[in-house]
């Protein structure tokens, strides 16, 4: 079996670590050794809880199988790990290892030498170019990088008898904003310096690009200098200075080290001499540009469409929109193409990886990995089906990293170890391998598999929110405000009683029970007293059931009990007496006697059913609704009626003789943009009459009228879009109907040519108080002169709305009750309340209208909300002609609101929700 190196290190792509390992994984390749590279995708992460996510690959090392360890605690640069895999290797590893630049009491160590380099290039700007007023821009103070570095420079400074001024000394992190920083010190010097050395060439690179911004150049002005010699310093504008590392030696000479130690062989010898690179930073002239370094090693550029960098890489969001595990799967290994070329791609998860609790849960691993690995992708060099690649449950002991480790192999490889992680959470970890004479580790595999990383993070998210849903649906089957079953959890319940009494012939009877004018209650005193009629009505129902009964409340305030017994019409009677006695001694309001009256009704069922438990639901509160409509008609029709009344149905006797109707226009507004949607044609009246909308509804109920009522509408309406035709153009009119007094054929005939012409843009609004039985709806949709119409649910919310309705109509447009929006932005109630109506209306495609829009506020929270359509008063009032475009300024506010609600809105929702 071939022997096995372990290296720790971290962001392998970084160009000191890259030019070492490519020299070491050569020098493997040359004495026949596999290496196994440990990293951490970057050197440190800008937070705890992902320093300690990416480290935790360190914790899969199993040290029992390799031969040697090189350790490179510089490059790991998080706070504590590196001491602390510095005594777990002495404690549990017994082989040769070498530490690369840190002096330990453990092992021998290997460090570069910083000092001969640097004072190359400090003596370089001196006797070549003979300056003398010189700056130095150091490390980290205190790092021994830094302090070789420095000692250079003030060494050759002292060489040259040259004085250094404290204030010429600075200290960086190595990274361009230091440099930045420090030319911005420069430039507050009494006297510019003739040259800025730099202990990097990143440092040097941001002190040129902050001094060339502000006039000063480069290398006329001021001659600078770097460390490192990274292709940016080289291919700057004015190549740079430098002394690149011998990284490349290093990496040889700690191979070879290795094997030395296994094989009891002396201690090689390290060649580090090589030459400064010159450019044209320092003043000098004749360099070598290195245009080679312009020219592409491939044809293939990063544009193209075998590229991560393509304009038509779209793997963010292929995976994102993934919402189960093998879909996600695929999408990964339809992108591997975008990190090729490599030997071998696997991604090994931990146990139970298909668990979300186990992965973004409490449950989830934190610090090392579990015992058993799941390969879920794996991929050859030369495999591209992801049906050869994918397998849910190719399984292996993660103390054996990979299978393939343990196969023989004709020549050597090196595997690469990277964490999967969100966090401090830990997914599993990534393995690709490469032959070790192209090691092609790069940048982009980095932010690759942070894509991946991401994608596997927003999967699982939305796995445990689905599943979440799913538990709640399963369990939430109570009512919040009364604690009886939902309508939900009736369904469930009551399955069971129907089943049993229909195989056993038993006798099932639907009581349907609701308060009457609860819309007036919570008008005149508060939605909280309309609650507390809910609350003491459901009590007063739990009290009087039997053992065996099942009472629901199905939404708002409408109740059901089932019953079911060979007298259950007679126990359903007397449940309601009692109730209504309970109800009649009791009031909801304290300073004054309020008690609550309800509306009933009870189906039958029947010895043989045929049809479902929906539908006797359904039967029962439709029957109940006709109960509830009919002893409203007859209060409006008795005789003993005021002088008021009288009067009023004598005006509306004359408008209807002498059509003395007129109707104003207001606007129905889009809320994405401002633009009019379409009106409503409102009633009026012309002449003297004083008559409001609900006058002339009530005196022509009174009347026997309403038919008249709805014949006029209809004739009056479709002459004005005639007229009106082009300022409507393709908008839509919605006009006001009562359903239950559809048109006669004779009377249709007249204005049938005009409907059929304005089909598309006709919506019939019927208000939520406009109960048709089943029998009826059915007619009225399948009626020919409404057939191509759309339909409007208006005032939905008055009072508390049945959600019935909704199911049985389903409009194309529901239209929230003014009393809901009225304040909507102070209160949290109503906020939830249409939300759950504006989320369940655009699940099944109707759109939501928000009525009497009378403020600013309430037409921020409505747009928050996500309404479609807008009405009311503060966006634009009714008019005798409709209009074509609202005041730019509501228009301005309305784009102003849903450019928030685009941009913020899902949090502003989220965080009300909560």
């Amino acid at each position: 079996m071939r022997k096995r190196i372990a290296v720790l290190s971290a962001q392998l792509e970084e160009h000191k670590q890259k030019n070492f390992l490519t020299d070491f994984l050569k020098q493997a390749y040359e004495l026949d050794y596999d290496v196994c590279l440990f990293s951490m995708y970057q050197k440190y992460q800008e937070t705890e809880l992902r320093n300690i996510g990416d480290s935790n690959i360190y914790e899969l090392v199993p040290y029992e199988m390799f031969d040697a360890i090189l350790f490179m605690p510089d490059t790991i640069l998080v706070p504590g790990v590196s001491e602390k895999l510095l005594e777990r290797i002495h404690e549990k590893f017994h082989g040769p290892v070498l530490v690369l630049e840190l002096d330990n009491p453990y092992f021998p160590s290997v460090k570069f030498d910083h000092y001969s380099l640097m004072r190359k290039v400090v003596d370089h700007m001196i006797e070549v170019h003979g300056y003398e007023d010189i700056v130095f821009l150091g490390g980290k103070k205190g790092h021994p990088h830094s302090i070789q570095r420095l000692d250079a420079f003030m060494d050759s400074m002292k060489a040259h008898a040259l004085n250094v001024r404290p204030e010429c000394i600075f200290h960086g992190n190595y990274w361009y904003d230091s440099g930045k920083s420090a030319a911005k010190h420069i430039l507050s010097l009494a006297k510019l310096p003739r040259a800025l050395v730099c202990a990097n060439d990143c440092m040097a690179i941001g002190a040129a690009a902050y001094l060339t911004e502000h006039g000063i150049r480069i290398p006329e002005d001021i001659a600078i200098t770097g460390y490192e010699s990274i292709d940016e310093g080289k291919m700057s504008p004015f190549p740079l200075t430098s002394a690149e590392i011998p990284a490349g030696k290093y990496g040889a000479y700690s191979m070879q080290w290795l094997h030395n130690a296994l094989e009891g062989l002396p201690e090689p010898t390290l060649e580090k001499d090589v030459p400064i690179f010159v450019g044209g930073s320092c003043g000098c002239t004749g360099y070598d540009v290195h245009v080679k370094k312009n020219l592409r090693d491939e044809w293939t550029t990063v544009h193209s469409d075998q590229s991560y960098y393509s304009d038509f890489n779209h793997i963010t969001e292929d995976i994102l929109s993934q919402t189960e595990f093998s879909g996600f799967y695929k999408v990964v290994q339809s992108y591997l193409y975008q990190i090729r070329p490599f030997k071998s791609f696997h991604l090994c998860l931990n146990n139970h990886y298909s668990n979300v609790d186990t992965f973004i849960g409490e449950q989830a691993i934190r610090k090392g990995y579990s015992d058993v690995m799941y390969r879920v992708i794996r991929c050859e060099k030369d495999i591209q089906d992801y049906k050869s690649m994918i397998c849910a449950n190719d399984t292996f002991e993660t103390k054996y990293l990979l299978p393939e480790l343990l196969e023989e192999r004709q020549k050597p490889e090196v595997y690469v170890f990277n964490p999967l992680y969100f966090n401090d959470r830990c997914f599993g970890y990534s393995v690709v391998s490469y032959d070790m004479l192209h090691f092609r580790y790069t940048e982009t595999y980095r932010i690759w598999m942070k894509s991946v990383m991401q994608g596997m993070e927003a999967c699982y998210r939305q796995l445990a929110m689905q599943q979440l849903i799913e538990k709640m649906k399963a369990t939430q089957i109570r009512d919040a405000l009364t604690g009886l079953f939902n309508y939900q959890g009736f369904l469930q319940k009551g399955a069971v009683m129907y089943e049993k009494c229909q195989s056993k012939q038993i006798p099932l009877v639907m009581l349907s029970m609701d308060i009457e004018d609860l819309k007036d209650i919570n008008a005149k005193y508060g939605r909280e007293t309309g609650d507390r009629a809910i609350v003491l009505l459901s009590r007063i129902l739990q009290e009087n059931i039997a053992e065996h009964e099942l009472l629901c409340r199905m939404c708002n305030d409408e109740f059901l009990v089932l019953i079911c017994g060979a007298s259950s019409d007679y126990r359903a009677e007397v449940l309601v007496q009692d109730v209504k006695e309970r109800l009649n001694s009791l009031s909801i309001v304290d300073d004054c006697f309020t008690p609550i009256r309800i509306h009933s009704s009870v189906v039958t069922a029947g010895m043989n059913m045929g049809n479902s438990l929906e539908y006797l639901i359904n039967s029962g509160i439709t029957k109940k609704n006709h109960v509830k409509s009919d002893r409203r008609n007859l209060m409006l029709n008795v005789t003993n009626l005021s002088e008021e009344d009288i009067a009023r149905n004598g005006q509306v006797n004359k408008l209807l003789n002498e059509n003395l109707f007129s109707y104003h226009f207001q606007p129905l507004v889009c809320a994405r943009d401002g633009s009019v949607f379409g009106y409503e044609a409102l009633m009026r009246c012309e002449g003297e009459l004083t008559l409001s909308a609900v006058d002339i509804i009530q005196g022509a109920a009174c009347l026997g009228r309403l038919y008249d009522v709805e014949k006029a509408t209809f004739n009056n309406v479709l002459s004005l879009m005639e007229m009106y035709k082009d300022v409507l153009g393709d908008r839509k009119m919605f006009i006001n109907s009562l359903p239950a007094h559809q048109l006669k054929k004779d009377d249709f005939h007249h204005i049938e040519d005009l409907v059929y012409r304005f089909a598309n843009n006709l919506v019939v609004e019927i208000t939520e108080e406009s109960e048709l039985s089943d029998e009826k709806l059915n007619q009225l949709k399948q009626n020919d002169q409404l057939v191509h119409l759309e339909i409007a649910l208006d005032d939905y919310g008055a009072g508390y709305s049945n959600i019935n309705n909704l199911l049985r109509y389903m409009p194309k447009y529901v239209k929230i009750d003014q009393m809901l929006i009225h304040e909507i932005d102070k209160n949290p109630h109503k906020q939830h309340f249409v939300r759950s109506v504006i989320e369940f209306a655009h699940n099944n495609g109707i759109m939501v209208l928000a009525e009497g829009v009378k403020s600013s506020e309430e037409l921020r929270e409505t747009i928050h909300l996500n309404v479609d359509l807008l009405q009311g008063f503060y966006i634009a009032t009714p008019k005798p002609k409709p209009v074509p475009m609202l005041d730019s300024k509501i228009v301005d506010e309305i784009l102003r609101y849903q450019q928030l609600r685009t941009e913020w809105g899902i949090d502003i929702m989220q965080l009300k929700a909560r």
